[in-house]
């Protein structure tokens, strides 16, 4: 069967309207599958940079996190090597206020000056201000003049200091030993040579020994008028029986 121009012609306008509505149907759901795509790629673009968002919160607030726990441990170690105590120094020298104080271990040399107040004649270019204070210090403020006392020689210096006292106090018994009065035999010129017994109290010796005989011991001579416990343990060195 052949099909000449007039009659293709005529079947196209006889089917036209049926044409277009294809035509149409195949734009629309073209249009429809387009735009489909379109959104399916956006969402899952979006995702992406939702998650990529959210993976670098995270990551931000782990390192922040992790800082903040640095900082924390750092802070608690520094503040436990630095703790504060309560301390005790002892100042003398040229200060009005000798005395031992109680400051902090945080507490500096120039704090305490402060309290103890320098005399005038104080060389405070011998010390220095800015040391801190620990526990059981001896700090000697020099006058003018003077040699400071080394304070990281404290210790050595009490001991030779101590050392010194008891050789001194040692020579100082020995020789009121040596100086020693018997007061049974001693005469009124005797007894004046001690320390202490002038004519007065030489005399009342030698009456009170003349009336109730020798002294038996040396603390006795606390019977007699004038001579009380105080007076005696000023003498007791200096007398033998």
């Amino acid at each position: 069967m052949s099909w000449d121009l007039t009659q293709i012609k005529a079947l196209i306008m006889k089917y036209k309207i049926y044409a277009i509505i294809a035509c149409i149907a195949l734009c629309a759901l073209a249009f429809y599958f387009v735009s489909h795509i379109g959104q399916s790629n956006d969402l899952k673009a979006e995702d992406a940079t939702l998650q990529e968002q959210a993976f670098k919160v995270t990551d931000a607030q782990g390192r922040n996190n992790g800082t903040t726990n640095g900082t924390s441990s750092s802070g608690a170690s520094n503040t436990s090597s630095t703790k504060v105590e309560e301390i005790y120094v002892d100042i003398k020298g040229a200060v009005k206020h000798p005395n031992i104080y109680r400051m902090m271990s945080t507490d500096r040399l120039k704090q305490l000056l402060d309290k103890a107040q320098p005399i005038s004649q104080a060389d405070l270019t011998q010390i220095n201000l800015a040391e801190r204070l620990t526990d059981q210090k001896l700090i000697v403020i020099p006058k003018k003049g003077e040699q400071a006392a080394s304070t990281s020689n404290v210790g050595a210096t009490q001991g030779t200091t101590a050392s010194t006292s008891a050789t001194t106090g040692s020579a100082s018994s020995n020789s009121s030993m040596d100086k020693q009065v018997n007061i049974n035999t001693a005469t009124e010129s005797d007894l004046q040579s001690i320390p202490g017994i002038g004519p007065s109290k030489a005399k009342s010796i030698i009456e009170y020994r003349d009336t109730n005989g020798a002294f038996d011991s040396v603390e006795k001579i606390k019977e007699v008028n004038g001579i009380g416990e105080k007076t005696f343990d000023k003498l007791k060195d200096y007398l033998k029986v």
